[in-house]
Formats: structure tokens, sequence, C-alpha cells
């Protein structure tokens, strides 16, 4: 009897919609292709029925959440997604069951009703192509700029803020967003897991924690506190969490307890078929909702359900400020004491790490936004300093771009946005809890043609983490804090093709090659500006008398990688605990001018190393574990056969092995596919140089002395 009666209860509505169905075909018909006319007013009939059932079914078995999401659908009108479903109600009922549950899931985390409503909405823009920020005058954002050349220095600065931020580590937080997967780059993992430099082989994920560590380790220190704990958060996706965990599961989250790590996955919204915001499912399962990343702006969503976690670390743990970064730019930690000093000298809500950019570069580039006179608007602040995307910023700008010269190079007075900022944490705590972490988005459907009204393949809402001063108070202070590319920005982004297309217009590779050059670059700068003599002659066979027998000079990162330009030299690794500033790497070399590396060397330092006097021509590893120390006193010349990254031949590489950079000096190249991720290797006999004493670790409480190299233990 109950059954039947909500079967009657159901065919009503079933009668009813079917009636809205008809009037919308008949008001609509005109732009209803004729050959489709039957075909829809069938399905209109046959999935209002399917509805009527369904519902019916769960609610005799008081299933009310599958009630619910049907529901749901039906009042957004969504019950399309029916269409090939099996009227019996317990004919793949599991399948059904599995789609109910992904809604569910999807609805908790972005309610559908919000997402439908702004899909609608964005989608008319879109069609209209409105641009948000056209009532907005663009000019140049206020920046503290560490950018220097030849007539001015600002590392007296630097240093200063550097000093704040290590001053105030305790009170920070890490939030790394890592929700992609390596396809750009021809690679099929996580990119957490890409090597960033072949020397050592360490991750991405590897050095970000060795660095909280670290910092984690001045902090203790500063404080007199051993159980002071930075937190990391990692955002995951869909494709990454598991992987994610694994990774940090197998190698024990890399020194880092586990209860300091947390890990929040984000989750797909629904792909959008047409400008009526309609959802679809997979072509292959009906009973499977085609879903797409909403992009890395959900980290704020994410941290709205995580809000009593950083109440808590707010009140016992005295948190103040989240560093935000992304999986593959190592370099954005190098500047991190810097960016957090400066936030806290200047009071900053968020303070964005700015680098340099052309006006052709294809990036983000930081503007300050004022509302144009007469013009009004409730959605978005009077006045706003934030990223503006490439593809959207020319639309604002009414004469070309205000440039300057540095180096023979025409820039920007808009600085490039690195996708790192600091936020400080009460006001961001203020802003989840009036917002719920619902970030302003966008929507970039590919038009079938110029009428914008079919897509060519289904699209959805986006949004980017670095859109939040939408969300901000008008007394909150936004900064932007500039800094050089070698001392912040190496993204890994590109595969080899693309990245040299990219250099032939003049724009920045961002791929495996240059990300390792200039990680090795790095630390070559800051040593020489401490005063240590690094050789970085590129090569001497352009300059080498070909009659002389004088040896050619081949350095260990020569300027070009897989036929793409890079910055050569040694290839030279500071750790993390080697130092996290300029002063504290400093620290470890009494008297740098006894002190010179080669440009075909290679050399690691890393914990408490102090090298006195080094005349480096070849290659050297001095790791000191915490608790011990390592002393270098080498009054000749050490020099061996070293390492050098070479290409290899594109044809017969191994591309799994290429792709993970895990090919060793002694691994023979076996034939596979030219689509590698860096199309080089290192050159050389590492594991030999390791027996032979060019490797030294010391362990425990011990302190080593080195005053001849090779050294035997």
């Amino acid at each position: 009897m109950h059954i039947d009666i909500a079967l009657d209860i159901y065919m009503l509505r079933f009668i009813f919609c079917t009636m809205r169905g008809c009037m919308s075909y008949f008001t609509n018909k005109s732009s209803t292709p004729s050959n489709h006319r039957h075909t829809w007013i069938l399905c209109v009939f046959a999935v209002e029925e399917i509805y009527a059932r369904h519902v019916a079914y769960f609610r005799s078995i008081q299933d009310t959440v599958a009630c619910n999401i049907l529901e749901r659908l039906a009042q957004l009108d969504q019950l399309h997604l029916l269409t090939k479903w099996d009227a019996d109600p317990k004919i793949n009922l599991e399948r059904k069951r599995r789609f109910i549950e992904q809604v569910r899931r999807i609805d908790e985390f972005y309610p559908l009703q919000d997402y439908y409503r702004n899909a609608k909405i964005l989608l008319k823009q879109s069609t209209e192509n409105v641009n948000v920020y056209a009532d907005y005058d663009p000019s140049p954002p206020p920046c503290i700029s560490f950018m220097e050349d030849a007539k001015s220095s600002t590392d007296e600065l630097y240093e200063q803020m550097e000093a704040l931020g290590v001053a105030n580590f305790a009170t920070l937080g890490f939030v790394l967003v890592a929700g992609g997967v390596g396809e750009r780059l021809g690679y099929s993992g996580i990119k957490v897991n890409l090597p960033i430099e072949l020397v050592t082989g360490q991750n991405f994920l590897r050095f970000y924690c060795e660095y909280i560590l670290a910092a984690q380790s001045y902090a203790r220190k500063i404080a007199n506190n051993p159980e002071i704990e930075l937190p990391l958060l990692i955002m995951t996706s869909q494709q990454t969490h598991y992987p994610t965990l694994e990774l940090l599961q197998e190698k024990g989250y890399y020194g880092l307890k586990p209860n300091q790590v947390t890990l929040l996955q984000q989750v797909d919204v629904p792909a959008l078929v047409d400008i009526e915001a309609r959802f679809t499912t997979r072509e292959d399962d009906p009973y499977t909702l085609l879903t797409k990343p909403h992009g890395h702006g959900d980290v704020h969503l994410l941290l709205f359900h995580e809000l009593d976690r950083l109440k808590t670390w707010q009140s016992s743990r005295g948190l103040k400020y989240l560093l935000f970064f992304q999986d593959t730019n190592s370099l954005a930690l190098r500047a991190l004491p810097a960016l957090l000093g400066v936030s806290i000298a200047n009071g900053f809500t968020m303070n964005t790490l700015g680098i340099p950019r052309t006006p052709e570069d294809a990036i983000g580039a930081l503007c300050r936004l004022e509302r144009k006179p007469g013009k009004q608007g409730v959605s978005l602040p009077d006045v706003l300093t934030i990223n503006v995307e490439y593809n959207m910023l020319q639309g604002l700008f009414t004469t070309p771009e205000e440039t300057y010269t540095r180096d023979g190079i025409s820039y920007s007075r808009f600085p490039g946005n690195s996708n790192a900022f600091i936020l400080k944490l009460d006001h961001y705590v203020e802003v989840l809890e009036r917002t719920k972490g619902v970030i302003g988005e966008f929507v970039n459907p590919k038009y079938q043609d110029k009428t914008r009204t079919a897509f060519t393949t289904p699209t959805r809402l986006e949004c980017m983490m670095q859109d939040i001063p939408k969300l901000f108070n008008a007394e909150y202070q936004v900064g932007v804090t500039l800094f050089d590319l070698w001392m912040a920005f190496n993204p890994v982004k590109n595969c080899i093709e693309a990245a040299i297309v990219k250099q032939a217009r003049n724009n920045a590779a961002e791929c495996a090659g240059t990300g390792e050059a200039m990680f090795y670059d790095w630390s070559r700068r800051v040593l020489r500006k401490i005063g240590v003599h690094v050789d970085t002659t590129p090569t001497s066979e352009a300059k080498c008398d070909k009659a002389s027998s004088a040896p050619t000079v081949r350095p260990a990162v020569p300027p070009r990688l897989a036929n793409v330009r890079v910055v050569p030299g040694p290839a030279i690794v500071l750790k993390p605990s080697f130092g996290l500033t300029r002063r504290a790497i400093a620290e470890h070399f009494p008297d740098p001018s006894k002190v010179t590396i080669s440009a075909d060397s290679v050399l690691v330092l890393g914990g408490q190393v102090t090298v006195k006097e080094l005349h480096l021509n070849g290659y050297l590893c001095l790791e000191a574990e915490e608790g011990s120390s390592i002393t270098v006193d080498v009054k000749g010349l050490a020099k061996n056969s070293s390492l050098r990254l070479a290409d290899v031949p594109m044809e017969g590489v191994d591309l799994m092995t290429l792709r993970l950079g895990l090919m060793t000096p002694t691994t023979p190249v076996p034939s596979s596919s030219p689509n590698v991720v860096r199309g080089y290797t290192l050159e050389g006999d590492l594991d030999g140089l390791h027996r032979n004493g060019w490797h030294v670790l010391a362990h425990g409480d011990s302190s080593l002395r080195i005053t001849a190299l090779p050294f035997k233990q």
C-alpha cells in the first residue's frame, strides 16, 4: 500500500514535469533541432517515470539520503542524468547507490544548488563575453622590492627581513597545494615525487619536509622549546591523495611526525555540457557523474571545514601565519624568511611573492584595481590588490603596459604572480567564518563557434587560491614583495617540446631542466654573495685556443640541456639543514676567501659543516646528521673525475627511468620513447666517488675533521 501511494504522488509530479517540459518544447521549438524533437519528448516522459519509480522505491526502504539526492537533482533540472538508467529500481542497484553517494559527497563539499546557481550566472556572463574587472582601472601595486642591479643593493634590507622572519618561524604553518599529476610533463605520477635535481635525487616533497624540519629546528632553538612542531597541510586531489599518502608513509614522512602532517582531499565538481549548466554522466558509464577539478582555490573551502583545527593552532601553538605554496616551485621556500619578515614588519593580511614579468609572459599579473568613478558593485571591493590572469589582463588596458628596462630586458610595471603567499591567520579565520571559504569562481568554456552557445568539450567552474582578496574587508592590507627570479621562482610545468617552443617565443621554459639549473644557481649566487669564489664560466670551448693543449672546461651544468637554454655552472646543493638564510650560510665559512669551487664541480652540503678552506675541482658531498659535525680544512686542490649533467640520445631512452629522474650513471640506456621529462641524465661514476671517500657522512655525535681528500672514515 505504501509504495502504491508513493507512486501515485510521484506520478502526479511526473505529469506536472511532463507538462512543463512540453510547454518548454513548444516555447523553444525553433531552437530545437527537428530530428531530435520526438526523441526529446520521449526522453522527458521516460526520465520522469524513472525518477518517480526510484524515489518511491527508496522511500519504501526508508533511504532518505537517496530520496533527498534525487529530489535535489530534480529541483536543479538535472533529471536527464537518469535517462539511461534501468526503469526498475532494483536493477543495477549498487551502481545507482554509487552514483547517489558520489553526488552526495559533492553536495556536502560544495552545495549543488550553489554550484548550479553560480554556473548559470557565470555561463551567462561568458556568452556575453563579460570581463569581471571591466569596471576597474588598473595600476601597478606598491611593492617591497628586493630586486637589485649594478647601481643598487638590497642586501642589508633583505638580511634584516630574513632575520625577522626566522625569529617568528614558531608562528608559521605551511599549506602545500599538491593536486596535480605530471601529464603536461609527460609523466603520469604525482608531481611532488619528481626529483628537483639529479645530484641527490631529492624530490619536491622531501625538500619541503626537510625545509620545515630546518625551520622547526630554528624555532625550537630561539624559543628554547623542543616541543615546537610546525604543521604541514597538503591539499590533494582525487588523483593524488592516495599516492601522496603512500609516499609519505613509505618515506617515514621524511622526518616529520605523522600527526603534524594533514592531508585534505578536494572533491571534483560536476562537468557542464551547455550554457544551461546541465550536468552529465560519463559516456562509458551512465551511473557515474562526469566531474572535473575545481581548481586550487578549493583549499580555502577545505580549510573552512578545518576551522576548529586552525583555531586550536592559534590558541595552543601560537600560530599567526600560513604560507600557501604550490607543488613544483622549490625556490619559493628559499624566499620564505624574507617574505615572512616583510609580512610582519608591514602588518599585511596577505603578502604575495612577486617576480619580474615581461608583457609577453603567460603568467598572471599583480595589479591594484580601483573601481571607476560612477561604477557601482556589491560582489567585489572598490579597491583590490589582486592577481589578474594574463588572458584577462589586456582587456583592462587602454594603452600599452607600463614598462622599465633592466639588463637590456623590458619588464612590466605589473609584477608576475608566483602563486606563493602568506596570510595572517586571525584575519584569515575571520574570512573563512564569514564566507565559508567559497571563493570567487570563473568559467572558461571552449565554444564551438562565434555564437558562443555550444561547447567543444564539457567545462566546469574553477577557482584560484590567490583570489582570496576578493573576500577581504576594506581594512585588510594586501602587500607584494618583489624577488628576482633566481631568488624565488623555478617552477616545473612543461615538457621538453613545450619548453623549446616557449623559449623560441622569449617566454620562460619552466621545465625540469630549467628548474634544476636554477635550483643549483640559487646556491651559487648565495655563496658568491658571502664571498666564496664560485666559477660560473659557462664553457671555455668558445674562448679556447685550438692550438693550445689546455683542457676544455666542461661545467657540471652545461648551457643547454635537451636543447633548452639553462643557467650553467657548478651543481651546488645547499640542503635546508645547512642554513635557511644568507647569514646562517655565511657562518659555515669563517674565511670565504679560502674557498673556491670550479665550474665543473658538484658540491653537496648539509647539516653542521664548517668549511675553513677548500679548493674544489670535482665532486664532494658532506652531510652531518643532527648532533654531529664536519670541519673541512684542506690546503691543496681537491680534484676528481666529478659528475656532469649531459643529454641522452633521444633515440633509445627508457621513458619511465628518465621521467622519474632515477637513471644512475652506470645504468645503460635502453630503448623506448623520446617523450621524456628531462632528456638528460647524470654522467659519471657516483657510486665510485662515494666508495672512494668523496661522500662524507657524520653520524650520531661524531665530530669529523677533514684535512685531506679523499677522506677515509
